[in-house]
């Protein structure tokens, strides 16, 4: 489960690494692809794994407790395929970006990276303990099923981020 976890996180960095370096765009829209600027895709997945590795901070703090339940039938096939089709869904309110900083955006990005490199070795801690939480839509994931919803998601932005960046 480790070498899983590892893996996960490796490219969890690698894409953020991948974001950061997007921010020299930030201002690039094109509404024809997304309502969103480049800046705003990128500040979404700051804010959404933010709120990820805060609820594993809080469990590892209180103690997790094991939680019933799986993800929804949408959780399942989105885990299980890895993609999140455009503009199905809509962001929670707690997760859309704010007025476009790129100074603030980065700094975001780097704490990410740096909460998820030191939340590294409790993973499997929270993953063992039945630990859960609930995604507003896929229902209750585990600990590795949110490391894998992170991939998929910040994957999906970054596929759409191409695509304003192609037409703008």
């Amino acid at each position: 489960m480790q070498r899983k976890i590892e893996r996960f996180l490796r490219r969890l960095e690698s894409q953020i690494d991948d974001l950061e370096s997007l921010l020299s765009e930030a201002a690039a829209v094109a509404p024809q692809v997304s309502k969103w600027s480049i800046g705003e895709h990128v500040e979404h997945c700051a804010i959404a794994l933010a709120g990820t590795g805060e609820r594993f901070e809080t469990a590892l703090r209180t103690g997790p407790v094991a939680v019933p339940g799986g993800p929804s039938l949408v959780g399942k096939i989105i885990l299980w395929s890895g993609f999140i089709p455009r503009g199905k869904g809509k962001a929670p309110q707690a997760v859309l970006p704010q007025k476009i900083d790129r100074h603030r955006i980065r700094e975001a990005l780097a704490k990410e990276r740096q909460r998820w490199s030191d939340l590294k070795p409790d993973i499997g801690v929270l993953q063992a303990s039945g630990w859960r939480f609930s995604h507003p839509i896929f229902g209750p994931l585990t600990p590795l099923q949110w490391l894998r919803f992170n991939e998929i998601h910040l994957h999906h932005h970054r596929k759409v981020i191409e695509d304003i960046r192609k037409a703008a």
